[in-house]
C-alpha cells in the first residue's frame, strides 16, 4: 500500500513539474538574458508594422543610434529569413546553432518518451507499453549513435582541413 501512495505522489509531482519544463523546451524559451532581450527586441520591431504611414516622418528624423555599415545587410536579411514560430531567437542564430538546438530538442523528446514509456510500462504492466518502451530505447540509442557518427565525421573533416592548411 505504501508503494502505491509513493507512486501516486511521484506521478503528481511529475504532473506538476514536467509540463512547464517541456513547454519551455518546445516553445524554445530563452535560456539566457541575451536571448530574452533579442526576443523582446524582435517583438518590438514586429509591432512597428502598423506605423507604416509615419515612415516618411521617421526617415526625416535623426536615428537614435546609427547602425554600423557592416551590420545593415545582416539586420535586414536575418529576421525575414526565418518563418518559424521561434524566429525571434533564431533570427540571430547561425545555421549551426539552429541545427544544434533542433538536435537537442529531438534528444530531449526521445529521453522524455523513454521516461514516460518506462513509467507506463511499470505502472500498467501492459505488453504494449513494454514494447513501446523497447522501441523508445532503440530509437534513443540509434539517435545517439547517429549523433556520435556526425560528430566524428566533423572531427575528421576538421582534422583534414587543418592538415591541408599546414601543408600550404
Amino acid at each position: 500500500m505504501s508503494q502505491l501512495i509513493l507512486l501516486i505522489v511521484g506521478a503528481a509531482w511529475m504532473a506538476v513539474l514536467l509540463p512547464p519544463l517541456f513547454r519551455s523546451r518546445i516553445d524554445s524559451r530563452p535560456v539566457s538574458s541575451v536571448s530574452d532581450f533579442r526576443r523582446q527586441l524582435y517583438t518590438l520591431q514586429r509591432t512597428q508594422s502598423p506605423l507604416r504611414g509615419q515612415e516618411p516622418l521617421r526617415a526625416m528624423s535623426r536615428p537614435l543610434a546609427p547602425t554600423p555599415a557592416h551590420l545593415r545587410p545582416i539586420m535586414r536579411a536575418r529576421p525575414e529569413a526565418t518563418n518559424s514560430p521561434n524566429s525571434p531567437e533564431m533570427a540571430y542564430m547561425s545555421t549551426a546553432a539552429i541545427v544544434r538546438r533542433r538536435r537537442t530538442n529531438v534528444l530531449f523528446a526521445l529521453i522524455g518518451a523513454n521516461g514516460v514509456s518506462l513509467f507506463l510500462a511499470f505502472t500498467t504492466g501492459s505488453a504494449a507499453m513494454i514494447w513501446f518502451f523497447a522501441v523508445a530505447v532503440v530509437s534513443l540509442v540509434g539517435y545517439c549513435y547517429l549523433l556520435v557518427q556526425i560528430r566524428s565525421a566533423a572531427t575528421v573533416r576538421q582534422y583534414q582541413n587543418s592538415r591541408r592548411r599546414r601543408a600550404a
